[in-house]
């Protein structure tokens, strides 16, 4: 019902994240064209799967969106909702999630703030979401090394230790269960030039059975290893999609 796009540096390209629909249902569901509430939308909008709308959702079946803040040149939030129409809703009032991005002058941005990876299968099964750090500030700042409690990790092979003047990295943050227990965790990054910490949210269930849905429960069965990651659902808070 709510995605947190990260934070990003002003005058700084930005990266996309996925949000989905989840059909919960037992039945077909009619979906119409997702769309962004605002006409002026300071977020970008492209259709992932389906392409062509009006469509229709199995029981189960996702639809998915890919959703990117536009640039800034001042700092500052952009908020918009990105609103679902469905044969379903209640009393005509189609489902909404809300977007938020905040854009930076100064200091280190994160993106995404949240990486939600739904079910996977223990000791099976793992995915793994890609996180980008940028830095903000006209002087370079060390990075101390990352805190990320088990069962999550940081898999890539090189973690940075420092950013530039407008220096951008990306590492990937893997989520490998050993229990069937849902797990909530924080990433935080710290760094002796910033006097804040970089946060990322994480969570995710381990499951013993089942189909070991990419980043969420009865999910499309996307490829394992993802490019990037979102939180994302509406109506059913679920979790996140990766995409290969």
């Amino acid at each position: 019902s709510a995605v947190s796009l990260g934070t990003f540096c002003v005058q700084q390209p930005t990266t996309p994240r996925i949000v989905a629909l989840t059909s919960t249902g037992s039945a077909t569901l009619g979906l119409s064209a997702p769309v962004l509430q605002n006409p002026s939308s300071p977020f970008d909008l492209a259709r992932v799967a389906p392409l062509d709308y009006p469509s229709v959702l199995g029981p189960h079946d996702r639809a998915f969106v890919a959703i990117t803040p536009r640039p800034r040149s001042v700092a500052g939030t952009a908020t918009d909702d990105l609103v679902w129409a469905t044969d379903a809703d209640a009393g005509g009032m189609p489902s909404h999630t809300a977007l938020v991005a905040t854009f930076l002058a100064d200091g280190g941005a994160i993106a995404p703030g949240m990486l939600a990876f739904g079910q996977v299968m223990v000791h099976v099964d793992a995915r793994s979401a890609q996180v980008t750090l940028q830095n903000c500030s006209a002087a370079a700042f060390q990075l101390d090394p990352p805190k990320v409690p088990a069962p999550f990790s940081i898999d890539s092979p090189n973690f940075p230790t420092a950013l530039k003047p407008g220096e951008v990295a990306t590492f990937s943050v893997g989520f490998h269960p050993t229990q069937a227990i849902a797990v909530t965790k924080t990433l935080i990054i710290t760094s002796p030039q910033l006097p804040d910490p970089l946060k990322v949210d994480l969570s995710g269930e381990g499951v013993a059975t089942g189909n070991g849905s990419d980043a969420g429960p009865d999910s499309a069965g996307l490829a394992s290893t993802s490019f990037y990651a979102c939180s994302c659902t509406t109506g059913d808070p679920s979790g996140a999609l990766a995409v290969a």
